[in-house]
């Protein structure tokens, strides 16, 4: 998965924190997407709407009509975390029913191309195990390596 036109992103100097902007009918709405270090090498994603104090919350819907280059925005995000950090596993555990259905649905029509740069582990909470990722399961949380 190649880096793509999305938003630009600002990158904090601890680099584990990125901002951008999206725009669309809603208006111009911050975003923030946050690396939090779980275990070794191991680093959590959360990604939300920024709130005027500069937090952010991950369970908004904004729904500015701009999903795919927010999308995409993100994924450049990760690429550019992977670039930071390049030995380490990004967990990426949605907040909600919606998102993990929308994750999962990204991971399979793209599952190819994220597969030809990324080493990617489905997580299934229920019993709780990590496999190789295969398009054809609906997982609950992702684990993604650069090769």
């Amino acid at each position: 998965m190649k880096k793509r036109e999305g938003y630009d992103f600002k990158l904090s100097e601890d680099k584990i924190r990125y901002e951008f902007t999206s725009t669309g009918p809603k208006g111009r709405i911050g975003k923030a997407v946050l690396f939090e270090m779980i275990a070794e090498e191991v680093w959590n994603l959360s990604f939300g709407d920024l709130s005027a104090d500069g937090d952010f919350d991950d369970s908004i819907v904004t729904d500015n009509n701009d999903m795919r280059i927010v999308l995409q925005s993100l994924a450049n995000i990760i690429h550019d975390f992977f670039d930071q950090h390049p030995n380490c596993e990004v967990f990426i555990d949605p907040v909600d029913n919606r998102r993990k259905l929308l994750y999962n649905r990204i991971f399979q029509e793209k599952h190819v191309e994220i597969q030809s740069i990324f080493e990617v582990s489905g997580v299934l909470k229920q019993p709780l195990r990590r496999e190789g990722y295969s398009h054809q399961i609906t997982y609950d949380c992702f684990l993604v390596k650069r090769k």
